[in-house]
């Protein structure tokens, strides 16, 4: 609590400051929750798992900070993206200085959005998630209004905005289901209900509730508008690691289930097929750079699905390397695709940033002009395409040998 107060405490500094030093304390408090954050996701590496109570909080019951392996894993990839998007931001948003109000804003919002990233990865709590889930969505809708006196931005945010507050209304319907049944909202309490219970509708309302965050075929018309118009550090976070967060809680669900194994594996698999090509085919027909890296975005977390879904089509038919591979192959390729679509993203926000547009068919010999950012777009696009060593391969590799280890 002590550090949560902390925090507010820090960000209401950002609104006092001078306009110049605003970016840089910005980037302070990033370090600072990052450092925080990571002690806790040290001790859970090392102790396997953390829990502290915090104390009991009227209807939401009993809230806990609980740590484990998954936890901390997002954890570090959290910190990571936020704070390279941090530090790209201070150049970013000079041309910011002159809006006092439009920079505290967008600066708080950013600290938020860290925060309550980093916040739901660490309660057991479902309901306590599902605020700091509410609280995710609002303040990177702020951040999508960086530009707010263009229509066009601020249509985009109002559609991202009601989408994801129709997927929260599909996850309460769940949650109220499960805590009615069970008298308890906490994610560890969810085997009691699907042990009972069949466990498929439940799940597919949960599913549903994801992936609107997820951005999964048909639950993604939101993604290339808010791409195409939010700052690029803040796409690279939102990308990168926020519609993460989706899978996060959807592996918490799932970690739980106790039938309908087979069912469940082949709807994500399913879902995770048709998104994926949907995704491909629509990235190579956008002449926006930025569009072209958001369907890119969906096209890869349809892979990702399909890793899971076939991890739990190999645990129904009781093939443990079909589900160890599967999972694996998820889980990295959720960590690698943090990595190079964010970098894809930031060096697409330096290509505008310098010409002035990030429509394809206006760009071209920029390389000679911008050797660095072409070095690091040229990184990210090799590992997106998963090509060996990169580490898109890495994690395709082991989803694909999953796949062909179940068909033979």
């Amino acid at each position: 609590m002590l550090l949560i107060l902390a925090f507010l405490l820090l960000t209401s500094i950002v609104w006092v400051l001078p306009g110049r030093y605003k970016r840089y304390f910005s980037f302070g408090v990033s370090l600072y929750l990052a450092a925080h954050s990571s002690f806790f996701a040290y001790q859970a590496f090392t102790h396997n798992q953390i829990e502290q109570p915090i104390g009991y909080f009227g209807l939401l019951g009993d809230i806990d900070l609980k740590v484990d392996y998954l936890s901390a894993v997002f954890i570090i990839m959290i910190n990571f993206v936020v704070l390279a998007s941090s530090l790209y931001s201070i150049g970013y948003l000079k041309k910011l200085t002159h809006d006092a109000m439009a920079l505290n804003l967008h600066l708080t919002a950013f600290s938020v959005l860290h925060a309550s990233m980093l916040l739901l990865c660490m309660f057991d709590n479902i309901l306590a998630f599902m605020i700091f889930w509410e609280i995710m969505s609002f303040s990177s809708f702020v951040l999508l209004i960086f530009d707010y006196q263009r229509t066009k931005n601020i249509r985009a945010a109002v559609n991202y905005l009601v989408q994801m507050h129709i997927g929260a209304v599909f996850l309460m319907v769940a949650t109220i289901i499960v805590g009615k049944n069970t008298d308890h909202y906490s994610f560890s309490e969810l085997h009691r209900y699907f042990h009972h219970h069949p466990n498929y509708w439940v799940f597919l309302l949960y599913f549903i509730g994801f992936s609107f965050k997820i951005s999964f075929f048909p639950f993604h018309t939101w993604a290339p508008e808010a791409y195409s118009v939010a700052p690029p550090h803040a796409a690279a976070i939102m990308s990168g690691v926020m519609k993460k967060l989706g899978f996060y809680g959807l592996i918490r669900v799932l970690m739980h289930v106790s039938n309908n194994h087979m069912q469940i594996g082949f709807t994500i698999v399913l879902v995770g097929l048709v998104t994926a090509l949907y995704g491909i085919i629509n990235s190579i027909l956008q002449k926006d750079l930025k569009k072209t890296l958001a369907f890119s975005s969906i096209e890869n977390v349809g892979i990702i699905a399909i890793g899971i879904g076939t991890s739990y089509i190999g645990y129904s038919i009781e093939d443990y390397a079909l589900t160890f591979l599967g999972m694996a192959g998820a889980l990295l390729h959720i960590l690698n695709h943090a990595l190079f679509k964010s970098l894809l993203f930031l060096s697409a926000g330096s290509v505008e940033y310098a010409t002035g547009t990030s429509n394809i068919n206006r760009l071209g010999g920029l390389l000679g002009k911008m050797p660095s950012t072409g070095l690091f777009f040229l990184i990210g696009s090799l590992s997106i395409c998963g090509l060996p060593p990169f580490n898109g391969f890495i994690s395709e590799f082991l989803i694909y040998n999953g796949i062909f280890e179940g068909l033979n």
